[in-house]
């Protein structure tokens, strides 16, 4: 087994609109309130903007309506790459729109409410909006992927046995997965690592919010062992991403010390690299042979 960490643009931004035909029911929520659900992730409105300065009408085939899987949703055929949808499930997105019109019912008893990105904000770190993000299985020539967004494992499981690409107790392999939530523990059970394997595994996360986790990467290796090939990619140099970490993990240590109730299990003890640093943890998995890509994509002065 190899990782290979990668210096990268910023990641991708979650909450964006598919252009996909077939591949899922299309739901239609209705004038403004659609519009809101897609321009309260922020990155979302950012795309939708540069894709109307571009001329481009993001889902203008399918009249801007909402994309879900189903028990009989078809999947499509984009210039030779198949695409399958795997989520979000219709409940899911039915939660994400009851949260926005409860914020909308606020906004118009209370005017001076903060604007609908800063409600997406303050949930954060909730499932709600993390938990509508599109999963899509593509297949091209053979090879497969599987992209995430910010998904939980359990649902993208859901999704995948839904659309009829895993079945109930089987595996299903791909050549690439892109670990969802940039690696976030919140979103990882190892089972989901031993029903759904590849070759190829991307950790999107630089250490903000303390993503990529330690413990996602355990979970990894209880589920795969270190006698299978596969690739841990990372896309950000390893230091870098425990800097980022350390530091994430020192601030929800201060927040935790200073509420008037304690936590459960009590405030979080110091960082200890040893025990939480991703450079120990593969120093520790001497297996794993370390191997980092410059993407060249910083400015050389």
């Amino acid at each position: 087994m190899n990782w290979r960490a990668a210096s990268a643009p910023p990641r991708s931004s979650p909450g964006l609109t598919s252009t996909c035909s077939r591949a899922a029911h299309w739901r239609d929520r209705g004038g403004a309130a659609a519009h809101a659900v897609l321009a309260n992730v922020p990155q979302g409105r950012t795309l939708r903007d540069d894709a109307a300065d571009l001329g481009w009408k993001p889902n203008h085939k399918f009249k801007g309506k909402l994309i879900l899987t189903a028990p009989d949703a078809m999947p499509v055929d984009l210039n030779g790459v198949t695409i399958t949808i795997a989520g979000p499930l219709q409940d899911e997105l039915q939660a994400l729109q009851d949260m926005h019109d409860q914020w909308l019912r606020q906004r118009k008893a209370d005017p001076t409410r903060p604007p609908a990105s800063a409600m997406l904000a303050a949930f954060v770190d909730k499932s709600v909006p993390n938990l509508s993000s599109i999963v899509l299985l593509a297949e091209c020539g053979g090879k497969t992927m599987l992209l995430t967004g910010d998904a939980r494992g359990d649902k993208i499981i859901e999704g995948l046995e839904t659309t009829g690409k895993l079945a109930k107790d089987e595996t299903l392999h791909v050549d690439i997965l892109k670990v969802p939530h940039h690696g976030s523990d919140n979103n990882m059970e190892t089972s989901f690592f031993e029903r759904v394997t590849a070759d190829h595994y991307v950790f999107s996360g630089n250490g903000d919010y303390g993503n990529p986790e330690r413990a996602t990467l355990q979970m990894l290796l209880d589920a795969r062992g270190v006698a299978e090939d596969f690739t841990i990619h990372l896309t950000y140099p390893i230091e870098e991403i425990d800097a980022g970490r350390e530091a994430d993990w020192v601030k929800q240590q201060a927040k935790e010390a200073g509420r008037a109730k304690p936590p459960k299990g009590g405030v979080r003890p110091d960082w200890s690299a040893e025990e939480q640093g991703l450079v120990a943890f593969f120093a520790n998995n001497p297996e794993l042979a370390a191997h980092l890509i410059d993407l060249l994509d910083k400015a050389v002065v």
